[in-house]
């Protein structure tokens, strides 16, 4: 019986010193391209459909996943099997063997993928029965850079409305649409290197009709936008997880007045805006800049004679103007309403780039130090286009096609010269 209660002990005691000896969780703001959240490809206001390894680029495009290697440049299907049933879904007969698909029960631009630690991360939907209904349920999928292995995360009840991967945590935003729980919304995190891990509650939102947008982690912060109504007006504001601390702490609150939204991360500087509420106040035409923390914010030097998107990441801020807004009258009198201008490192314009195919419903991601990506859909086609960043300066730089997925049963990938 000594010698049970002996080998127990020592049991335990070699788990405590094994477990002390795990790997250190990461609080640096140095970005690691393997376990840090991919910034550069969050398509605002949206989930992320692009990732980025050592060797290529991954794609999620009407459903399917495309991998480009860096050297080749031309975007393939994840699974080219000649037995696959890639791109044939009909009514009749859905996908059932294809590596590539990622069954998305929620449109064309309800998808999310993200590379993170070596592998893919997709979420999917499908129809199952609950107390005797169809209802739709989702999971992140876990998949092997070849899409060969697939494993099940995690479940939700209800679509995430926002989901990021950063240093082992998967974070997502929620909202409740059960009848009777007023919409509560919230945000929780889960650790994917914990066996029985449970999500944990990070941020509850109390506002009305409120929901969380954007969640951008970058070294020990995550960053996340919430929007909703509050005293009767409409309102959105950002805020600041300290991954380290466990708290959350409202960001750029200087101006009770002002709506603000981070737009992108530039050499460890957050790069924001405030609206006011009014795209034709000059107010709302400043872009800022602060330390990851949100402190020491100052307006930067860049000009602009109308409400402008922001994007921001590696070497470039680029302003799209909001045409969206623009009278008619206004559209004849700007000639460069749908140009984006290029800014450097010390914030001048080194060039402007047209935008004039993109429909109103597009997304840009700024991208990494090679590339800037731009996600769009055209009457029955979903379309991924490039722009080289060596080109920029030259007054040659411009989108080119890079992916066509027509619907719903045709590919074409393409590189144009």
């Amino acid at each position: 019986m000594k010698k049970i209660v002996l080998l127990a002990s020592l049991f335990g005691f070699m788990l405590l010193i094994l477990s002390s000896c795990g790997e250190a969780k990461d609080y640096s703001d140095t970005y690691n391209p393997d376990t840090d959240y991919q910034y550069f490809l969050l398509e605002q206001g949206r989930a992320i459909q692009s990732g980025e390894s050592d060797t290529g680029y991954y794609f999620l495009n009407n459903n399917y996943i495309y991998y480009m290697d860096k050297g080749a440049m031309k975007p393939v299907l994840l699974d080219n099997r000649p037995e696959s049933d890639c791109l044939k879904q009909t009514a009749t007969a859905p996908i059932s063997n294809c590596n590539a698909y990622v069954s998305n029960l929620d449109g064309l631009f309800g998808g999310f993928l993200a590379y993170n630690d070596h592998h893919l991360y997709v979420l999917e939907s499908a129809q199952v029965l609950d107390k005797d209904r169809a209802v739709t349920r989702y999971s992140l999928i876990r998949l092997s850079l070849d899409g060969t292995k697939r494993t099940k995360v995690l479940e939700f009840k209800f679509r995430p409305m926002a989901i990021a991967i950063h240093r082992g945590i998967v974070y997502y935003s929620s909202q409740d649409f059960d009848v009777n729980s007023d919409g509560k919304y919230q945000i929780f995190q889960y650790d994917l290197n914990k066996r029985f891990a449970k999500p944990k509650q990070v941020y509850l939102g109390k506002l009305e009709k409120g929901s969380i947008g954007d969640i951008i982690p970058y070294g020990k912060n995550v960053y996340f936008l919430e929007a909703g109504i509050q005293n009767g007006a409409n309102l959105y504001r950002t805020f600041r997880y300290d991954i380290q601390d466990e708290t959350v702490t409202g960001m750029f609150t200087g101006d009770p007045k002002a709506n603000c939204a981070l737009v992108g991360i530039l050499h460890d500087r957050l790069i924001f805006n405030k609206f006011y509420g009014d795209v034709k106040d000059p107010k709302s035409w400043v872009i800022y800049e602060a330390d990851l923390q949100g402190n020491h914010e100052a307006p930067l030097p860049i000009e602009r004679d109308f409400f402008t998107f922001y994007y921001a990441a590696d070497k470039y801020i680029f302003g799209q103007p909001a045409s969206i807004y623009m009278t008619p009258e206004q559209l004849k009198a700007a000639p460069d309403a749908y140009r984006m201008t290029v800014y450097d490192q010390q914030y001048q314009p080194i060039d402007t780039v047209d935008l004039s195919f993109l429909p109103k419903d597009h997304n840009l991601l700024p991208g990494d130090d090679r590339y800037m990506f731009a996600h769009y859909r055209k009457e029955d086609a979903s379309y991924i286009a490039y722009l080289d960043k060596q080109e920029l300066g030259s007054g040659k730089a411009k989108f080119k096609t890079l992916i066509k997925t027509d619907h719903p049963d045709t590919v074409i990938t393409q590189m144009e010269k």
